[in-house]
């Protein structure tokens, strides 16, 4: 009952911020990002015209894996509308944590020196957050069980938001 609550608070929560709104919402940071054998890019260059979701995760996150894994197993979301940023692993001989995602590899981002996540000041890991091009239309910090994160994922991905525009409206 609880979870059902929480679900549905959360998709009030989006409805809300998929209208037209009088202020500016916060927007993806230029911080570098990197994966294997590619030249590192901007955060930036991950948006898209359409509604997307976006998972920050650490290296070793049960939960992240189990956000990730919720997703990743609904044949009704397409997982190139879910990209997953993953925090370098700390330690002297670090592994490359983007191996340890069970997600597509080109999906799949490393915040080498953690620029993304203070930025935007993210709380930890997991985080999802809802985005319409490069604005941020909702955030979720923790994790649920698997059908309500596809019923979240899912509302989002389908969901016809309205971009935040310039600024407050003038009167």
């Amino acid at each position: 009952m609880r979870t059902g609550l929480v679900v549905v608070g959360l998709l009030t929560s989006i409805a809300g911020v998929a209208r037209a709104d009088d202020y500016q919402r916060a927007r993806l940071p230029s911080a570098r990002l990197s994966r294997p054998g590619q030249p590192p890019v901007s955060a930036t260059v991950l948006t898209r015209p359409f509604p997307w979701v976006l998972v920050y995760s650490t290296p070793n996150c049960m939960p992240c894996l189990h956000l990730l894994n919720a997703t990743g197993k609904d044949e009704g979301i397409d997982p190139s509308r879910i990209t997953v940023i993953v925090a370098p692993e700390p330690g002297p001989m670090p592994r490359h944590p983007a191996s340890r995602v069970e997600w597509p590899a080109d999906r799949v981002y490393v915040d080498d020196r953690g620029d993304f996540a203070s930025q935007l000041q993210l709380p930890g890991a997991p985080m999802m957050l809802g985005l319409l091009g490069d604005e941020i239309h909702w955030q979720w910090s923790g994790t649920l069980p698997a059908d309500s994160i596809r019923s979240i994922v899912n509302s989002w991905l389908t969901s016809r938001p309205v971009p935040a525009g310039p600024g407050p409206l003038k009167r």
